[in-house]
């Protein structure tokens, strides 16, 4: 979001008292519940959902305590006067950024100047809202190239965090090295520390574990990562990371070879793991046959090997909303071999039952038909009760499930997509 003129105009009335209820934690329906758009600008805007009231406007750099590098990082401006101007034109840190238990959890560049490599120091801070208080912090051992990842448990009283990053210093032409550090909540103590070695090259081995995405997840028993379309085993002093095991049965194989018939002695059809939610893996299914106007969405569990029925949907771009039971189904008008740049999405917004395909909502406006690079799901309360998409004009949408309505915010996003999320009840 543009933390610029936009502020100034912000909607201060009940934007989000709507969908306040539907949004709440469920073992405290009455609880206040806020949500943070986290820009990749370093720009933060912090909306309170009971009152519809902008709680807080600030930039990352500006958080007393945390001082992001000025080498790394942005020019920043302070949090009450955010509204006043620009963010200013130098590159933002680079950071990582996760949520456990009350705390809003950083890994950003040190203030100080890179190394020849472009390697930069990083720190793993410790955040509490509302007043942004630094709470704990940890140094990264060694240098890197890019912001370490950080992981939390699957359950909101979780108390330690996952740090991964690449050590390029000990990585060689023969093979890259991972670490994992766990770290204890609230105050960032180092319990322990793992090490992968990856070869390169070398023919039947797995591909490096990557840095954790976004998208992962932790294991409720703590001993895997769920990161996409692999699982990253965590043993002993060490990790490593496979495929995820899928293996269709004979009824969903004749499904697909009739869906998309097999050609050249291979499927013609690609599955393709697009979230990863409450240790599910949501596919989408898309036919290479130009006459098929509908695509295929299906959950797996890799822990139990146990999949959803595949569900016939407009095509689209499927999302899994928290807890893993419901798609976020966003329709687009493309055939399958045209390229992400070229789709555009037709405005309508669909949530459905994984299980089923039984319809829990439906959204349709202007603001959600667009390019699909631009109009896109950003992310969704902790319930999957209310989910915050770009619009076509990076203005913030809030798509209200309790109430089936859109709500526009006179906020934007700033063109980078990559924006973040995150939810905090009082």
């Amino acid at each position: 979001m543009t933390l610029g003129s936009t502020l100034a105009a912000l909607r201060r009335g009940a934007v989000f008292g709507a969908f306040a209820a539907a949004a709440a934690v469920a073992s405290s329906p009455t609880a206040a519940l806020e949500a943070w758009v986290i820009n990749p600008d370093g720009g933060f805007l912090a909306f309170d959902l009971a009152s519809g009231k902008v709680s807080a406007a600030w930039n990352l750099a500006a958080v007393r305590g945390i001082g992001a590098g000025a080498a790394a990082g942005s020019a920043g401006v302070t949090g009450a006067s955010a509204a006043a101007g620009p963010l200013g034109d130098r590159p933002v840190p680079d950071y990582g950024f996760a949520t456990a238990l009350d705390l809003a959890l950083f890994a950003v560049p040190s203030a100080v100047p890179n190394d020849p490599e472009g390697r930069a120091r990083y720190r793993v801070i410790a955040v509490r809202p509302p007043r942004f208080d630094v709470v704990a912090e940890w140094k990264l051992p060694q240098p890197a190239t890019e912001a370490p990842r950080l992981l939390t448990g699957p359950n909101a009283g979780d108390d330690r965090l996952l740090v991964g990053w690449h050590d390029t210093a000990a990585s060689t032409a023969a093979g890259d090295v991972f670490h994992l550090a766990e770290l204890s909540l609230p105050d960032l103590a180092e319990v322990s520390r793992k090490t992968a070695f990856a070869p390169r090259g070398i023919p039947g081995v797995d591909a490096p574990p990557p840095l954790l995405t976004d998208g992962s997840r932790l294991s409720a028993d703590g001993r895997s990562i769920l990161d996409r379309d692999r699982l990253i085993r965590l043993e002993g002093d060490g990790f490593g990371a496979r495929a995820i095991p899928f293996a269709l049965n004979p009824e969903q194989r004749a499904r697909l070879d009739a869906y998309s018939p097999p050609r050249a002695g291979r499927p013609s059809y690609a599955l393709a793991a697009i979230d990863a939610e409450g240790g599910r893996v949501l596919y989408l299914v898309r036919s290479e046959r130009t006459e098929v106007a509908r695509d295929l969405v299906f959950t797996f569990d890799p822990a139990t090997g146990v999949s959803t029925p595949f569900l016939d949907v407009p095509r689209c771009h499927a999302a899994l909303l928290p807890g893993g039971r419901r798609i976020a189904v966003q329709e687009v008008e493309a055939p399958a071999n045209r390229a992400l740049s070229q789709t555009r999405t037709k405005g309508t917004v669909q949530v459905i039952d994984a299980a089923s395909g039984a319809a829990v909502a439906r959204f349709e406006h202007e603001a959600l038909a667009g390019r699909l690079e631009d109009v896109r799901l950003r992310c969704a309360s902790p319930d999957g009760g209310a989910l915050i998409y770009r619009g076509a004009r990076a203005e913030l949408l809030v798509l209200d499930l309790a109430e089936h309505r859109v709500e526009v915010q006179n906020v934007t996003f700033s063109v980078d997509l990559a924006a973040r999320c995150a939810f905090f009840t009082d």
